[in-house]
């Protein structure tokens, strides 16, 4: 749920923009309309962040938690690293439209099959 969570609000602000001109809301776009015209895009994006850095702290918590934890670490590890890569798709831009990274994983995946 946490990781999701990051990658979905990610997602949210790299392309707040260009859903708002598709007609289609998010996380960005609904904290400034409940915002009740106090709340800019700006400020929305930097609540967001501030969640996104909550979140990601609190998988960090659970992915270091040994005493009490039922979950393997292999499923821990796999958490974190999505959650690692999900960042990095969505430093810059939205994770589909960018051209660079898309270049990037071609790569990887060309380098892999060879």
């Amino acid at each position: 749920m946490l990781m999701s969570t990051c990658g979905r609000l990610l997602n949210d602000i790299q392309s707040c923009k260009r859903e708002l001109e598709q007609g289609k809301l998010n996380s960005v776009s609904l904290a400034v309309i409940h915002g009740g015209g106090i709340v800019t895009e700006e400020d929305a994006i930097n609540e967001i962040k501030s969640v996104i850095n909550r979140k990601t702290k609190e998988l960090l918590r659970l992915v270091v938690l040994k005493k009490g934890s039922i979950v393997p670490r292999e499923c821990k590890n796999l958490f974190w690293n999505m959650n690692k890569v999900i960042h990095l798709f969505y430093w810059k831009d939205d994770g589909l439209s960018g051209n660079e990274m898309m270049k990037d994983v071609n790569e990887v995946i060309d380098e892999l099959l060879v």
